[in-house]
């Protein structure tokens, strides 16, 4: 980011006269004072390793010849990259002349979007991810002679859309599953991934708080 952190809160929240400078200070001291610049990074190189494994897929899917499946699982990933870079810079682009407590709020209710528009758009990747995986199991070569060798002892099975029943209903059965419990599977991989910058990210903003307030009840009397 071009003004980092440190730089925010001396030039922005310490010239602020809704809490002391000595208070802040002590604050400052005993916070971390990189929260946003850490969060920013681990954010772009997340975006970075997607693009990554997108174009290794499609490399992969080129030289082993399943280009088609390749290409449509990469531009998934791709698209989840691309969703991801345009909240990057709206998150970039936050007003960095505010003080530091509302550059945090600001920050941290951007962050709470992108939450919520990345958990609705995982309902519908994590199905969609997990139905192409399984297509391709059934029509590689090791698929075709598990249902030939199954069309073989059971003749008389019942198919939906080329696949045989009990194949159809369990992958039906999972998808819905990981529509339903996308949220939560989502917020499991953030909490592994950013859960202890995002705590750190929300003690700051409480501690603030707390300190605007006890100046605001001190200028009461």
């Amino acid at each position: 980011m071009e003004n980092s952190i440190e730089n925010m809160w001396k030039e922005g929240f310490l010239k602020s006269e809704s809490i002391k400078a000595p208070v802040i200070n002590n604050l400052y001291n005993k916070k971390s004072k990189h929260v946003i610049d850490k969060m920013m990074v681990m954010f772009k190189w997340n975006l970075l390793l997607i693009t990554g494994f997108a174009a290794g897929l499609l490399i992969v899917s080129i030289v082993e010849g399943f280009f088609v499946f390749g290409l449509w699982l990469s531009t998934l990933f791709l698209g989840i990259a691309y969703l991801g870079k345009i909240h990057y810079h709206k998150m970039e682009k936050i007003d960095k002349t505010l003080n530091i407590f509302a550059y945090l709020q600001a920050f941290d209710a951007a962050l709470q979007r992108v939450l919520i528009v990345f958990t609705r758009v995982y309902r519908y990747f994590y199905p969609l991810v997990f139905v192409s995986i399984m297509i391709k199991i059934r029509y590689s070569e090791i698929g075709l002679k598990v249902m030939e060798k199954w069309a073989l002892e059971f003749p008389d099975g019942r198919m939906v859309l080329d696949f045989p029943l009990w194949y159809f209903i369990g992958n039906l059965v999972v998808v819905v599953l990981a529509f339903v419990f996308a949220p939560l599977i989502y917020k499991w991989d953030i909490q592994l991934v950013y859960g202890p910058i995002m705590k750190k990210l929300k003690e700051l903003i409480a501690d603030m708080e707390e300190l605007n307030n006890q100046k605001e009840d001190e200028s009461s009397f």
